[in-house]
């Protein structure tokens, strides 16, 4: 199956098929990495897909070329927001508070808050201001 080159996967049939390998395999802590953009100068798709694939809570994507390393690196990079939101999270003795004009609650997004904080410690944060107004810098890789 190729898909059209102005198309990400989750545009094409094999949508469906990530949507249902996610749905059996995340709840049992299973995870699985994004499947590769074969369209490689079309840093559009791949930016777009990188979003999908995160929304989807995929871990990771294969680059095939080395134009496209720093594209999905930058895009599993976490914002300061999500950063601030998984912390209070895994720390609230709340049942339910909101954050940034959303719930959150630590029993069912404990499993995202942890995802998140592990996926900042690998690619970092985005530069910027998060809500407190406190500019965070990407965490650096520890060897």
């Amino acid at each position: 199956l190729r898909r059209p080159r102005d198309l990400t996967l989750y545009d094409t049939p094999m949508g469906y098929v990530i949507k249902m390998l996610v749905s059996v395999f995340a709840p049992r802590d299973f995870a699985l990495t994004a499947p590769v953009c074969e369209h490689i100068d079309d840093h559009g798709v791949l930016g777009r897909e990188l979003s999908m694939d995160i929304a989807h809570g995929l871990v990771g994507k294969t680059a095939i070329h080395p134009d496209q390393i720093s594209v999905i690196e930058e895009a599993l990079k976490v914002s300061p927001g999500e950063h601030s939101d998984a912390l209070r999270i895994l720390n609230s003795t709340q049942a339910v508070f909101k954050s940034q004009g959303a719930m959150c609650e630590p029993a069912t997004h404990r499993r995202w808050a942890q995802g998140i904080l592990g996926r900042g410690q690998v690619y970092g944060l985005t530069t910027g201001q998060n809500p407190e107004g406190i500019r965070l810098i990407p965490v650096s890789k520890q060897h």
